[in-house]
């Protein structure tokens, strides 16, 4: 059995990123009944199974006692990260990006092939400078961040752990403006619901 919750929020604010809880089972007990959880979620039929988060639980006698609090740990853990996505992606629109930036960014990006292949790097560039999209029109963190993420809808090589490390990337490039979003982040009451 495969399968993705999506989380849904009443703060429909941010509209950038939506939470997802993947499960994983096999009913003949070959693995363990798994979870993952977070923005970066792959679940899929071939045995590919990845996420920020991640628990699971062996096929035994109690696996039934203990799920419910698997279950319940893992969906806090991705509620809790919410507030941290928030911040990061925030602190990337508040990043400017001069000419030097840009060539930073996707050095380190490509560099090994760490969150994309050096062979898309103008891919990406061209992306950054004539977006399909015109909210990625301001020429800051990002519109570079989401030129990668338009670049990896082709590209498949894309995985979650590229995903991981181009986030990393931004991440010490911006670490001040997403420090200043922590800090000044307020969350409202927080409100959970499945979506159907």
């Amino acid at each position: 059995m495969f399968g993705i919750i999506k989380l849904e929020r009443e703060d429909h604010s941010n509209g950038t990123f939506r939470n997802v809880i993947g499960i994983r089972n096999s009913h003949n007990q070959d693995f363990s009944a798994q979870l993952v959880g977070g923005a970066n979620v792959m679940v899929c039929d071939n045995l590919m199974f990845s996420g920020e988060f991640s628990d699971k639980r062996k096929h035994t006698t109690n696996i039934m006692r203990d799920l419910p609090e698997i279950v319940y740990s893992l969906t806090n853990d991705v509620v809790g990260s919410y507030g941290n996505q928030k911040c990061r992606y925030n602190g990337y629109r508040a990043t400017s990006l001069e000419k030097e930036d840009v060539a930073d960014i996707m050095y380190d990006a490509t560099r090994n092939d760490f969150a994309i292949a050096g062979g898309q790097y103008n891919k990406v560039i061209n992306e950054y400078e004539n977006p399909q999209h015109d909210e990625f029109e301001p020429g800051n963190a990002w519109s570079l961040f989401n030129a990668f993420t338009e670049i990896y809808k082709g590209y498949n090589g894309a995985d979650v752990r590229k995903s991981i490390n181009l986030h990393n990337v931004f991440d010490r490039h911006c670490n001040d403006a997403i420090e200043h979003e922590m800090t000044s982040y307020a969350p409202n009451q927080l409100s959970l619901a499945i979506a159907e």
